[in-house]
């Protein structure tokens, strides 16, 4: 997670492979007009391969969200069915800050840890070169590797691949030139050197990176420390568009500085002293005992630090007022409402230790169900839209989750504040799913009962819109959990050639049934929403169809269903999927994108203002690409 040195990074909108948005390319943009949904991108992905659950500082894969508000809705991100098998190469496209791709950059593959420093491969580990088009492929897979750059070159984002998903071979290496940094920190008020100032890459915040990278994460290497003359050296400095460096010291405010202003390899910083008239939001955070240090301070959804030596932090004053949460293990959250540049100083008490609830979870016979998992439903949400109640555990679960039912079926959920909960626990492998009534926190012995009928057979075709049969389309069960980065996977299978499919021990209730397929749009509801009608579903799958789009550089351009509702409209590259609800045409032409064959529409504008809209009717067959164009 950030630190102070590292707030202010945006993870909303991390999660699971489905829908995920916009793309980099060299000659072509997506702008975000106005109040324009905006556009995000993540690596290209099977659209039936399965979502990774990575370290905190990995961001969460999401759904493409329809409003700018849908990141709530990141808990219908979409695992996949069955995992494919390991891959013998790894293939990817190395990118700059600004996502344009880099040619001629050694690569190789590290160790993967994320909770690991930097991540540099030496001249000998690099095997290959990215191509023209930032394009590489890697022959080489280690059971738990990350592709970095080579000599000379800096790691800024990366696409972990593992063991456990052998399928992954798209990948993403996020880079900067390197350099070797030197520079002194003084007092901005006398000009004193200041030493133990922490100066460290901001790598987590990509300010002109144009779109989210998911799936990938961050390595941050301990940072460098100004010493007694307020000297200090960087070995492997990152320089970059968008990428700060940024010196931080108890009692001063921490200096955010563009690293291109480094590039000359020397930076020379003054510090301005907490209280010293700087326009930042300040507080401290105490006990009955006196400064709390080591407390997690969040801001939003975008801020984060920790409490220092005096119990004191400090935030940038948020555009908007936001909710603050004081977060340490063992206390109950601390959460002020509406917190922001007219605050003033900030005063936070831990004064009450968490609860918990603790229970058993039965089958219907009365025997134990071990091995199930305990989430909440309706968690606090905090900082990069994680559940503030996992963190402020005493004790932590092995396993992403609460707690895990012992042989008799016990549990306990701890970390929680003085309110009311729905429990969640699960089966992982088949699962099954039961869900509370709202709990208080500090209940004991509740009883959660699993139904008889919790698992069936599910029978079902999946056919297109004219009716024929869809064979080898990826049929898999999924549930969102509040603890997991992305979502469990459950029974899943393929249709066969008449479009048939069979789920032997299908989950009856509470996790979702996704079916999918490549060049088709993807569907998916509660498995109890599916067979309202019996036991028996027909699913009918719409295809995505190619298009091109010409016009004056100046439109922009929107697609409606029949219904009027906005859609999203895609572009395929081979490292990525983009997404955007306003397309753009600077260079008066588009590549080619896919829409679903359910278009009706097309709207262009200009400033804003609607210009022209005709009725638009996409071809369906696989190869074919349908031209339209915005006249005005």
């Amino acid at each position: 997670m950030p630190n102070a040195s590292a707030s202010r990074t945006v993870l909303v909108g991390g999660a699971v492979l489905l829908l995920v948005s916009l793309v980099l390319l060299l000659m072509w943009s997506w702008p975000d007009p106005g109040s324009l949904t905006p556009t995000t991108v993540s690596p290209a992905t099977d659209r039936t391969a399965p979502a990774p659950a990575f370290a905190a500082t990995i961001e969460r894969a999401t759904a493409p969200p329809t409003d700018a508000t849908a990141a709530l809705e990141r808990a219908d991100a979409v695992p996949a069915a069955t995992p494919p098998a390991t891959a013998a190469t790894l293939r990817g496209r190395v990118l700059d800050s600004r996502g344009l791709a880099v040619a001629d950059v050694p690569l190789g593959l590290v160790p993967f840890d994320p909770t690991s420093g930097e991540l540099r491969a030496d001249a000998d580990a690099c095997t290959t070169r990215s191509d023209a088009l930032g394009q590489f492929e890697l022959a080489t897979v280690p059971p738990a590797s990350v592709p970095a750059a080579g000599p000379g070159w800096f790691t800024l984002r990366t696409t972990p691949w593992h063991a456990g998903h052998g399928g992954t071979t798209d990948l993403v290496v996020v880079v900067a030139r390197a350099t070797e940094l030197v520079g002194g920190t003084t007092r901005r008020d006398d000009g004193t050197p200041l030493a133990g100032v922490a100066v460290q890459a901001d790598l987590l915040r990509l300010a002109e990176f144009p779109d989210k990278l998911t799936q990938t994460f961050a390595p941050l290497p301990a940072p460098a420390r100004s010493d007694e003359r307020g000297s200090y050296r960087l070995a492997h400095a990152p320089v970059g568009a968008g990428v700060d460096l940024v010196f931080s010291r108890d009692g001063f405010q921490p200096e955010r500085v563009p690293s291109l202003a480094a590039a000359s390899g020397r930076l020379d910083v003054s510090m301005v002293a907490k209280g010293a008239g700087a326009a930042h939001l300040h507080g401290r955070v105490r006990d009955a005992e006196g400064p709390v240090v080591g407390a997690t301070l969040q801001l939003g959804f975008d801020q984060q630090t920790t409490s220092d030596g005096n119990g004191e932090f400090t935030f940038e004053p948020p555009e908007a007022p936001s909710r603050l949460v004081a977060l340490r293990a063992g206390w109950q959250p601390l959460i002020r409402e509406q917190v922001g540049a007219g605050s003033g100083e900030l005063d936070l008490v831990f004064e009450r230790a968490t609860l918990s609830i603790t229970g058993t979870v039965r089958h219907a016979d009365g025997t134990p169900a071990s091995g199930y998992r305990l989430d909440l439903v309706d968690p606090t949400r905090g900082y990069g839209f994680h559940p503030i109640e996992f963190d402020s555990q005493t004790l932590k679960c092995s396993e992403p989750c609460f707690a895990i039912t012992d042989a008799a079926g016990r549990f306990e959920v701890g970390g929680l504040a003085d309110r009311t909960y729905t429990l969640l626990a699960y089966e992982p492998d088949r699962l099954v799913v039961v869900r509370s009534e709202r709990v208080p926190a500090g209940s004991r012995d509740v009883v959660l009962t699993v139904p008889a009928d919790a698992t069936f057979e599910l029978r079902g075709v999946v056919v297109d819109r004219r009716g024929a049969p869809i064979a080898n389309a990826s049929v898999s069960c999924w549930l969102a959990a509040a603890s997991v980065e992305g979502a469990v996977g459950g029974p899943a299978t393929t249709s066969a050639a008449d479009g048939t499919f069979t789920l032997a021990n299908a989950p009856r209730r509470g996790v979702r049934l996704g079916i999918a397929k490549e060049g088709w749009l993807y569907a998916n509801q509660l498995v109890e929403q599916w067979t309202r009608d019996g036991d028996e579903l027909r699913v009918v799958l719409t295809r995505m169809c190619s298009l091109r789009v010409e016009g004056a550089a100046d439109l922009v351009v929107q697609f409606h269903d029949a219904d009027g509702s906005l859609l999203h409209v895609e572009l395929h590259s081979q490292t990525m999927i983009s997404s955007t609800n306003a397309l753009t045409l600077p260079n008066g032409k588009s590549p080619v994108l896919s829409l679903p064959e359910t278009t009706a529409t097309m709207v262009w504008k200009r400033g804003g203002e609607e210009v022209g809209r005709k009725a638009v009717f996409l071809d369906p067959a696989p190869d074919a690409v349908t031209l339209l164009i915005a006249d005005v």
